[in-house]
């Protein structure tokens, strides 16, 4: 199960998938679509371990975007290279845009029965130094987890038995929560989990197989033990803090064969990479390539890679390159994502927990030139939260065309007219809309000091400031803005959607991806209902009327969104009771825009056709990936690319 580290070494929460994005995204830029790096480092002699040089046919180049000397393969510590690490290990599943999960050969089979799911993995991998991969790596990486995420907690820990069950101290036993209440080790090939409640089965993969099996038992068992041992909450925090300095340097995990993908790294240097196939992998007989080259490369240096056609394959576009591609790379597939960016709004800003104040804000911004400037796909066609191929997943035509279309380029007539319904007026001299009091619209926007952000930014503030928001912009440090989202100290902010149903409609997590509720519980303490973050409601009224964007009271039904939630995360064995629930939500969200859907990420894979044959346009491979997205990584691990033979 991959795991998470930023960069400074602190730990990362297992499921904060959104948080791991942006430390990705700050480590390594845009290497899935643009490669675009920061820093530089030579790579003048490329000869490789056995005299082979870079433009050898056979060889499959990739850029490796981090320092040899600093990347390291402990999941807890800082510098783990994010970009390139699936190609280490074995995905234990993969999944698709419309989010259908499916496991790899890695597990033989995942038996759901009710709130009970037994997950039985193969006995046939193995780590490159020959012990065997098991369900214990998946057993040790959860425990280490728990502790590392309840670390302040002053809690006594009594279970010894290394097959015992895993104390759900990070994992919710709230009866609308989605995550695993007990896990226990039945023997080294099967892992149990009880959930609180039968859950469905999207949601149920994604809990026990969300990841790459990056960590190996053998190596992480003392860190368990001494955690295990450790009997107060300053002696488990001093065990996590020397967890998260230690490092295993990937010269080092050469050396102790730690990784389990069928290609083994060969040679690590300042340079370079390279890896052989690894013999005893139980798709060895299907690896034809016969060495991955993966050139230090950052920045200009991995344009000049790209120009020069040295980088044989990539996730992403050819027309977000910033260099121009050589003939013999062509564009394989090219697809919408599940993946999105929208505008987070908080609504405890008075201004912004008005409806139509929220509606015209959307109408104020081009969408159009928004996404387009920033790379981020296709602009929201329709404001649903999910993204474009999630909609037509979960949405039947008929409601889909029922909800309302909001304007995708700037329409500041429409936006004045939602904001006179809201009661503001602009009649003042200044340019700013007032509200009944006399105040302005003041809007903090927080940004991060990204260069690939600072053209939507420019874009934002410009609609706004021009349309009379009075809008504050603060472009911060990473540390800072993850400060300011941890806090809510903020009224927008730019985030990642994950656009399916069982992340975008989650009111139990706190993170921005989906609602960004974090409601853990059905009541408070002192049996008041909880409080959802940002000020959002739990019980919204929706048009009677799809789309009537112009409902009264009247024409309004209350729903509840903790209930509806139960119906799309629960396991049912009628599509179209959880459909129901969706398409209940996505009305609501359409309504309300609680958060602002911009875009729908494009993506693809492209590739060397010269000296590589790669699968037909039709083969749904290009369009399966890991938990980090690259699917050229996996067609690479499952022997799907062939060399022709070419010279280059």
């Amino acid at each position: 199960m991959t795991t998470g580290g930023a960069d400074d070494g602190a730990a990362e929460d297992v499921t904060d998938r959104s948080r791991r994005r942006l430390l990705t995204t700050i480590g390594s830029s845009a290497v899935f679509g643009t490669l675009g790096l920061s820093g530089c480092l030579g790579f003048d002699d490329e000869t490789t371990v056995d005299g082979r040089v870079a433009d050898d046919p056979a060889v499959f180049g990739l850029p490796f975007p981090y320092l040899p000397e600093t990347a390291q393969l402990n999941p807890w510590a800082g510098s783990y290279p994010w970009a390139i690490y699936p190609l280490l290990f074995e995905s234990e599943s993969l999944t698709t845009p419309t989010f259908d999960q499916q496991p790899t050969d890695l597990i033989e089979d995942v038996a759901i029965d009710g709130p009970t799911v037994t997950v039985s993995y193969s006995d046939e991998f193995s780590w490159w130094n020959g012990e065997p991969v098991t369900a214990r790596d998946r057993w040790v990486t959860e425990r280490i987890q728990s502790f590392v995420s309840d670390v302040d907690a002053d809690r006594p820990i009594d279970d010894t038995d290394e097959l015992g069950e895993l104390e759900a101290s990070l994992l919710t036993d709230d009866p609308i929560g989605t995550n695993a209440m007990s896990m226990s080790l039945e023997d080294e090939y099967t892992l149990t989990y009880e959930f609180a409640r039968p859950l469905a089965r999207p949601l149920v993969l994604a809990r026990v197989l969300g990841g790459v099996h990056n960590v190996a038992a053998w190596w992480f068992d003392s860190w368990l033990e001494d955690l295990t041992e450790a009997g107060t909450a300053t002696e488990r925090t001093d065990v996590v803090a020397d967890l998260q300095r230690t490092k295993l340097p990937i010269a080092e995990a050469m050396e102790i064969g730690y990784g389990c993908g069928p290609y083994e790294l060969a040679e690590v240097s300042p340079n370079r990479l390279v890896l052989d196939p690894f013999e005893d992998h139980p798709r060895a007989a299907s690896i034809s390539i016969p060495r991955l080259w993966l050139p230090v490369a950052m920045e200009q240096a991995t344009d000049e890679l790209v120009a020069d056609g040295a980088i044989d394959g990539s996730y992403g576009t050819l027309e977000t390159l910033r260099v121009e591609p050589p003939a013999h790379l062509e564009q394989l597939d090219r697809y919408r994502a599940n993946d999105g960016m929208k505008l987070v709004c908080n609504w405890r800003n008075p201004h912004l927990a008005r409806r139509n104040v929220r509606r015209a804000l959307l109408c104020a911004l081009a969408l159009d030139d928004l996404v387009e400037r920033s790379g981020w796909g296709e602009p929201a066609a329709v404001q649903t939260g999910l993204t474009e191929p999630l909609d037509r997943r979960w949405l039947e035509e008929s409601v889909l065309a029922d909800l309302h279309r909001y304007p995708v380029a700037a329409d500041h007539e429409q936006a004045a007219a939602y904001m006179r319904d809201a009661g503001y007026t602009r009649d003042n001299g200044d340019g700013y809309w007032r509200d009944g009091d006399g105040n302005t619209v003041r809007i903090r926007l927080r940004v991060p000091l990204w260069e690939e952000w600072a053209a939507p930014t420019e874009l934002i503030q410009h609609d706004l400031d021009r349309f009379g928001f009075d809008l504050e912009l603060e472009q911060v440090a990473n540390n800072t803005f993850f400060a300011y989202v941890d806090e809510g100290s903020f009224d927008l902010v730019p985030w990642w959607t994950d656009g399916h149903p069982f992340s975008a409609y989650d009111p139990t997590d706190s993170d921005l991806s989906s609602l960004g509720y974090g409601i853990d519980g059905e009541s408070e303490g002192d049996g008041e209902a909880p409080e959802p973050r940002l000020g959002k409601p739990l019980e919204p009224t929706v048009p009677v009327t799809a789309g009537d964007v112009h409902a009264g009271t009247d024409g309004r039904e209350r729903i509840d969104l903790l209930e509806q939630w139960r119906r799309i995360s629960g396991q049912s064995g009628d599509e179209a009771e959880t459909a129901a629930a969706v398409a209940t939500v996505a009305r609501w969200w359409n309504d309300a825009v609680p958060d602002i859907d911009l875009g729908t990420d494009i993506v693809g894979v492209w590739g060397n056709t010269r000296e590589f044959s790669w699968p037909t346009a039709e083969d749904p491979r290009y369009r399966q990936f890991g938990s980090e997205r690259r699917p050229e990584l996996e067609l690479l691990k499952a022997g799907a690319i062939e060399p022709t033979g070419d010279d280059r």
